[in-house]
């Protein structure tokens, strides 16, 4: 299983045996990267058989290699070769990059097939360009250093080469506002640093990803940065004052110095408040709108080109004036994002085709808000977004997993997306069934010896129909108790049979056995994604039963019940959240579910007055 999948494989009768302690020749030619890509091959080839390779660099003697990695000029990037015959392995490559992945592939090879290697002949090359991941740290769940680099171990795997690391809040130690830190156990700069030094040895480009414009909260309501709001609570700042550039300049400076990339993603999506801002009235009626929203953008690109960086930013706002679009500068990079099944990719691209502007599509893991994900929503929004980009030549795909409202999700509901994106990302036609994602997903990052934990993830994530990026049962936590739009969509009698879905789902799941390491965390993990949606299905039911009879029996006994459950829940997520996250924003989420119990309770209280 070679996964994702090659452009051109072709396969013939026959096998070549790698024998003990083989030979592996290598044009070396004082190149560090090329001996850096061999010498980890060859203690990962030691690990997975047990037994050593003999590598040779530029002159190879008396001994006849049986694995040749050489240079072809006519290779360029990522693509590579590997030939399996009778006479051994021939790998070629243009790139240090492309000799990464042929042995990337090499090793999938190993894995699957021992020494005794299929007859092959493989030539391949990615269909996009940059394929990028983006995970959010900003919305409570900031993951230990171990484990960020764990997932750069799949994404190398899968041949991304880009990450980005989402940040809105101080989830990172900005130099320029060490006491913004102090309640957050954010990412260090040294730690940033190590990521970016391991995904470079992977060749993996961290983008430095920092909202700008909305989605700064957590900034403007710091008693001395609050007169740069937008509007009184908003979360964006005002473009027009200048202290709001000296700010971004400081955030600037303090992140730039740990990242290595050309790039630098300022987001600026969400900014509804110019609309109605006072701040920016006189302006808005004098100019518009887009033209505010467009001056600030040029602002950033100002601050970026003076730092030697290519921006990027998310393309909703411009794309509701698409006339500013021809302003944007011809380095300027839009990110067009869109969650659901049915985002249209194709019209922005035609749009963006005619501005020769270089683009990305931002399809979503559809994990968040919704404890166990969405996977059917995922495949089908990935697949379109790769399909367009393909089509209208955009320059990367970056896919996002979000963590709203406290990230409760477990990121393995999100493997068999980042697989998919990967595989579709890399070669279209090749990697459309999202089961061979499920596969690779099963047996590269479960190790599974018996069932499926992809199918079970895959069965959990469709128990109950999703609405939105979000599960109607986790939409209404978010809601007042009386507000009745998510029972609407629903049938209320289904509840009772998805609740027997997921706790027959949990006890198939304690029957899998993994290879992996992180065999209990992963089935802890689902475990405890299921005991939070039955709560939250428990929780939705009261306010079925409110609409639909006008009360709720037995309402102290069952509220007090379902208080006692999420406290007794809350214990099990901490202590699985505290393996690999930081301690800090643990209680986000919970946060939010006893404030639920806290609106139905008052409800209750003054309805009882009523009577």
């Amino acid at each position: 299983m070679l996964f994702p999948a090659p452009r051109k494989m072709k396969h013939t009768e026959g096998s070549f045996l790698l024998e003990k302690d083989f030979c592996l020749f290598f044009e070396y030619k004082k190149n560090p990267e090329i001996f850096r890509i061999v010498s980890d091959f060859s203690a990962r080839y030691e690990k997975e058989i047990n037994e050593k390779c003999y590598p040779v660099a530029d002159y190879y003697g008396k001994r006849t290699p049986s694995v040749s990695m050489t240079f072809d000029k006519a290779l360029t990037g990522e693509e590579y070769k590997i030939k399996i015959n009778k006479k051994g392995v021939f790998i070629t490559y243009g790139e240090p990059v492309g000799a990464f992945r042929a042995v990337t592939t090499f090793m999938q090879l190993i894995r699957e097939n021992g020494k005794k290697l299929p007859f092959i002949d493989i030539h391949d090359f990615p269909d996009i360009k940059r394929r990028g991941f983006m995970l959010d740290i900003s919305r409570a769940r900031v993951p230990k250093l171990k484990e960020i680099l764990r997932i750069i171990d799949v994404l190398a795997e899968l041949k991304y080469n880009e990450l980005q690391l989402y940040l809105e809040n101080h989830a990172f130690e900005y130099s320029a506002y060490p006491e913004y830190s102090k309640d957050i156990e954010g990412l260090t700069p040294f730690e940033v640093m190590k990521i970016v030094e391991y995904c470079n040895e992977r060749y993996i480009d961290v983008v430095p990803n920092q909202n700008s414009f909305g989605h700064m909260y957590s900034w403007v309501q710091k008693p001395e940065l609050r007169e740069l709001e937008l509007s009184p609570g908003d979360f964006s700042v005002n473009p027009l004052d200048p202290r709001s550039i000296d700010l971004l300049n400081n955030i600037y400076d303090s992140l730039l110095p740990c990242f290595t990339s050309d790039f630098f993603n300022v987001g600026c999506d969400e900014v509804g408040e110019l609309e109605n801002s006072e701040k920016v009235k006189e302006a808005r009626e004098k100019y518009g709108v887009a033209a505010v929203y467009v001056n600030h953008l040029l602002k950033l690109h100002e601050m970026l080109c003076q730092r030697g960086k290519r921006m990027l930013f998310w393309a909703d706002i411009i794309f509701n004036h698409p006339d500013k679009i021809s302003e944007l500068p011809k380095d300027m990079i839009p990110l067009v994002w869109g969650y659901e099944a049915e985002t249209d990719f194709d019209s922005p691209g035609k749009t963006l085709k005619k501005t020769g502007l270089d683009f990305y599509f931002c399809p979503g893991t559809a994990s968040w808000a919704a404890v166990l994900g969405d996977n059917e929503k995922a495949r089908q929004n990935i697949y379109n977004a790769a399909k367009f980009c393909k089509k209208h030549g955009g320059t990367g795909v970056l896919l996002t997993d979000w963590g709203d409202a406290g990230h409760c999700q477990p990121f393995i509901v999100s493997y068999m997306a980042v697989a998919f994106c990967a595989g579709v990302c890399w070669n279209l036609r090749g990697n459309e069934d999202f089961t061979i994602a499920e596969n690779f997903v099963d047996t590269f990052v479960f190790e599974m010896r018996k069932g499926s934990f992809c199918d079970i993830l895959f069965r959990a994530s469709c128990v109950l129909p999703k609405n939105g990026n979000c599960t109607d049962a986790f939409l209404s936590l978010l809601q007042n108790f009386d507000d009745y739009s998510t029972c609407r969509k629903t049938e209320h009698s289904s509840l009772a049979e998805a609740k027997k879905d997921f706790c027959f789902l949990k006890e198939e799941s304690r029957s899998l056995i993994m290879g992996c390491k992180e065999a209990s965390r992963y089935i802890d993990e689902f475990c405890c994604a299921v005991d939070v949606f039955i709560l939250l299905i428990d929780l939705w039911a009261l306010k079925y039963e409110n609409m639909e009879k006008g009360k709720i029996r037995n309402f102290n006994v069952r509220i007090n019940e379902i208080e006692r459950r999420a406290k007794e829940i809350k214990v099990f997520y901490t202590r699985i959240w505290v393996e690999i996250n930081h301690a800090s924003g643990v209680n986000v989420f919970w946060d939010v579910v006893e404030n639920y119990i806290k609106k139905i309770r008052d409800f209750y209280a003054e309805k009882n007055k009523a009577f």
